[in-house]
């Protein structure tokens, strides 16, 4: 049985994502209460603010990059924003700020391999940023909203969850999404998704309450 080893009130407003750094002990959060927040573990899972930093709009979505020490966040705008975190996580350096969307960033998810971030929005369209050449791919655009993303590093390509029921697949290898087909199964609207690249697992939850295992 599981049981809770922290509990803090880290923000005031909704926490729309969280993240971790499991070498450092870090926990990066976001919230509608325009800003990002991280925090670290003393050793006996008792978390102090390291660092908060407020934007203009709320904080939707957020993704941590170990490798590049990036965090990537997304906004109620549209607007994603990469900062670069100091090593003992005090401060953060703007890199970039990418008029992504025209409407609030969903989910974001970053290859660094690859040099790619995958973008979604409520308004129904997916985009692909080039991190070499700073340039943003067209992206294609979906049925409905979309509620999640996932990323297959293996294969490049994008499970998306929309509004509609259905988990849409595209393809990114070639820098264009291109829609391969379309899995429904769940009778409610998907919320959120998890993929396992090992065995090639993907996990889909719905408002209709229901988990749905796709091999």
């Amino acid at each position: 049985m599981l049981s809770a080893l922290a509990t803090w009130k880290a923000h005031e407003d909704v926490i729309n994502c969280v993240d971790y750094d499991a070498a450092d002990g870090a926990v990066f959060a976001c919230s509608d209460d325009d800003n990002f927040s991280v925090w670290l573990d003393d050793g006996s899972q008792l978390f102090s603010c390291t660092m908060r930093q407020y934007l203009p709009k709320q904080v939707s979505a957020m993704c941590w990059v170990p490798r590049r020490r990036w965090l990537v966040t997304g906004s109620d705008a549209g607007v994603i924003q990469v900062f670069t975190i100091s090593p003992d996580y005090s401060q953060c350096n703007e890199e970039k700020v990418i008029q992504a969307h025209s409407d609030r960033v969903i989910s974001i998810l970053v290859d660094a391999e690859q040099d790619i971030m995958v973008s979604g929005r409520r308004d129904k369209h997916v985009r692909v940023y080039d991190f070499r050449t700073n340039t943003l791919h067209s992206g294609a655009s979906c049925n409905a909203w979309i509620t999640s993303l996932v990323y297959d590093p293996i294969g490049q390509r994008v499970f998306v969850g929309t509004y509609e029921s259905a988990v849409v697949l595209m393809d990114i290898s070639e820098w264009t999404m291109k829609y391969l087909y379309s899995l429904i199964m769940n009778k409610g609207s998907v919320r959120c998704l998890w993929y396992d690249p090992q065995k090639r697992y993907l996990f889909s939850g719905s408002f209709d309450s229901t988990i749905c295992i796709w091999d």
